[in-house]
Protein backbone atom coordinates (compact mmCIF):
# COMPACT_ATOMS: atom_id res chain seq x y z
CA UNK A 1 0.00 0.00 0.00
CA UNK A 2 0.74 3.69 -0.29
CA UNK A 3 -0.21 5.49 2.74
CA UNK A 4 -1.57 9.12 2.10
CA UNK A 5 -1.93 11.41 4.87
CA UNK A 6 -5.04 13.55 5.03
CA UNK A 7 -3.72 15.87 8.02
CA UNK A 8 -1.23 17.04 5.58
CA UNK A 9 -2.68 17.00 2.21
CA UNK A 10 -5.93 18.68 1.12
CA UNK A 11 -8.17 15.77 -0.56
CA UNK A 12 -7.41 17.72 -4.00
CA UNK A 13 -3.82 17.06 -3.56
CA UNK A 14 -3.93 13.09 -2.39
CA UNK A 15 -6.26 12.49 -5.61
CA UNK A 16 -3.76 14.12 -8.16
CA UNK A 17 -0.99 12.47 -6.31
CA UNK A 18 -3.08 8.97 -6.59
CA UNK A 19 -3.79 9.43 -10.37
CA UNK A 20 0.09 10.15 -10.64
CA UNK A 21 1.11 6.66 -9.11
CA UNK A 22 -1.71 4.62 -11.21
CA UNK A 23 -0.65 6.33 -14.53
CA UNK A 24 2.74 5.44 -13.52
CA UNK A 25 2.08 1.73 -12.07
CA UNK A 26 0.48 1.12 -15.26
CA UNK A 27 2.85 2.58 -17.27
CA UNK A 28 5.40 -0.15 -15.71
CA UNK A 29 7.11 1.41 -13.15
CA UNK A 30 7.25 -1.20 -9.93
CA UNK A 31 4.62 -0.82 -7.44
CA UNK A 32 7.21 -0.60 -4.72
CA UNK A 33 9.37 1.66 -6.00
CA UNK A 34 6.26 4.22 -6.14
CA UNK A 35 5.59 3.10 -2.57
CA UNK A 36 9.29 3.80 -1.40
CA UNK A 37 8.90 7.24 -3.56
CA UNK A 38 5.11 8.29 -2.03
CA UNK A 39 4.11 6.73 0.91
CA UNK A 40 3.69 9.01 3.85
CA UNK A 41 4.23 6.16 6.74
CA UNK A 42 7.24 4.24 7.29
CA UNK A 43 6.37 0.90 5.43
CA UNK A 44 9.26 -0.19 2.76
CA UNK A 45 8.35 -0.77 -0.57
CA UNK A 46 4.63 -0.81 0.81
CA UNK A 47 4.56 -4.48 1.73
CA UNK A 48 1.75 -5.08 4.35
CA UNK A 49 2.12 -8.69 4.69
CA UNK A 50 -0.39 -11.12 5.72
CA UNK A 51 -2.65 -9.74 8.19
CA UNK A 52 -5.27 -11.36 9.80
CA UNK A 53 -8.62 -10.72 10.04
CA UNK A 54 -9.42 -8.25 12.70
CA UNK A 55 -6.04 -6.92 12.27
CA UNK A 56 -6.97 -4.11 10.55
CA UNK A 57 -10.00 -0.91 10.34
CA UNK A 58 -12.89 -2.98 8.64
CA UNK A 59 -13.37 -0.49 6.15
CA UNK A 60 -9.61 -2.14 4.74
CA UNK A 61 -10.21 -5.28 5.07
CA UNK A 62 -13.24 -5.42 3.21
CA UNK A 63 -11.88 -3.77 0.58
CA UNK A 64 -8.89 -5.95 0.44
CA UNK A 65 -11.38 -8.79 0.24
CA UNK A 66 -13.47 -7.11 -2.50
CA UNK A 67 -10.57 -7.30 -4.63
CA UNK A 68 -9.15 -9.84 -6.95
CA UNK A 69 -5.04 -10.96 -6.74
CA UNK A 70 -2.87 -7.96 -8.74
CA UNK A 71 -5.55 -5.40 -8.68
CA UNK A 72 -4.12 -1.94 -7.88
CA UNK A 73 -6.98 0.18 -6.14
CA UNK A 74 -7.99 3.26 -3.84
CA UNK A 75 -9.17 2.91 -0.16
CA UNK A 76 -10.85 6.16 1.46
CA UNK A 77 -10.89 6.30 5.55
CA UNK A 78 -12.26 9.37 5.76
CA UNK A 79 -13.02 9.87 9.30
CA UNK A 80 -8.90 8.91 10.12
CA UNK A 81 -8.09 11.17 6.52
CA UNK A 82 -6.26 8.10 6.05
CA UNK A 83 -5.59 7.47 2.12
CA UNK A 84 -4.52 4.41 0.13
CA UNK A 85 -3.47 2.85 -3.10
CA UNK A 86 -3.27 -0.69 -2.82
CA UNK A 87 -1.79 -3.33 -4.33
CA UNK A 88 -3.04 -6.67 -4.12
CA UNK A 89 -0.27 -9.27 -4.07
CA UNK A 90 -1.76 -12.20 -2.53
CA UNK A 91 -5.05 -14.50 -2.92
CA UNK A 92 -7.10 -14.74 0.61
CA UNK A 93 -6.68 -17.60 2.55
CA UNK A 94 -8.63 -19.61 4.96
CA UNK A 95 -7.09 -19.78 7.67
CA UNK A 96 -8.02 -22.11 10.99
CA UNK A 97 -6.58 -21.78 14.12
CA UNK A 98 -6.20 -25.14 16.39
CA UNK A 99 -5.61 -25.20 20.32
CA UNK A 100 -4.09 -28.24 21.71
CA UNK A 101 -4.26 -29.15 25.14
CA UNK A 102 -2.01 -31.53 26.52
CA UNK A 103 -3.49 -33.59 29.74
CA UNK A 104 -1.08 -34.51 32.27
CA UNK A 105 -1.46 -37.08 34.49
CA UNK A 106 -0.52 -36.33 38.33
CA UNK A 107 -0.09 -39.57 39.99
CA UNK A 108 -0.08 -37.64 43.70
CA UNK A 109 -3.13 -36.73 42.93
CA UNK A 110 -4.89 -39.72 41.09
CA UNK A 111 -7.92 -41.29 42.99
Amino acid sequence: YIFLDGNKLSLTSINAIRNTILKKYKSGIPFADLANQYTMDHSKDGDLDWFAEGMMIKQFETSVKNHKLNDIFTIDLEKEKWYYVTLKTFDDKEVEELTILKIRSNPQNEK
